[in-house]
């Protein structure tokens, strides 16, 4: 998978079938969602709005309630932009709705939760108050489709190797799986 400007990915396959040959000291780690669950997702949310813009013409009087409902489709094909990159500078990591890009120098602590996504903390505070991003999707357990390196702890190795050599301080290694430490809800992190 090559995203990008011929960006190389740790695992990724050449046409041909062969490995790329991308170490993982110059390596762009990228993860997004799989081309099929990416095409799944634009398909059926291409039948519901077609489903739901049919039944808006058919019957006006009951618009209202399709409106609304049209935010089901545009939630599903958020896939398609949704994912994220670490390079040796910073994590960009776009969610359905927001951007954010954290500087490798500014990473405070890395662990992975115990639900299995892995977690960045910043010394800085985003303009919301948190300092806590979830990064929900790189891949977790064994059903990794392409999508990137899996969440695991050589994941966790990785990133805070890359925050260290970029000069960041960071706090001292979380033992095992632990709960990101913000008191504030992580439902609709990235």
């Amino acid at each position: 998978m090559l995203v990008g400007a011929n960006i190389p990915v740790v695992g990724a396959l050449k046409p041909n079938g062969a490995q790329m040959t991308a170490t993982r000291d110059d390596a762009v780690l990228v993860w997004r969602a799989s081309t099929p669950a990416r095409i799944g997702s634009v398909v059926l949310a291409g039948l519901i709005a077609a489903v739901l813009l049919a039944a808006m013409v058919t019957n006006p009087v009951k618009a209202w309630f399709c409106c609304p409902a049209l935010l089901v489709p545009v939630f599903l094909a958020s896939s398609l932009w949704r994912g994220a990159r670490l390079d040796d500078q910073q994590i960009v990591a776009r969610g359905r709705l927001v951007r954010r890009v954290i500087p490798l120098t500014d990473l405070r602590q890395v662990g992975l939760s115990r639900i299995g996504f892995v977690w960045v903390q910043t010394h800085t505070p985003r303009p919301d108050g948190g300092d806590v991003t979830a990064l929900r999707m790189a891949p977790r357990g064994g059903m990794n489709l392409g999508q990137g390196p899996p969440a695991d702890q050589a994941l966790v190795d990785e990133i805070r190797r890359r925050a260290a050599r970029c000069g960041a301080t960071l706090d001292p290694r979380v033992a095992g799986p632990v709960r990101p430490p913000t008191r504030k809800p992580l439902v609709f992190s990235i």
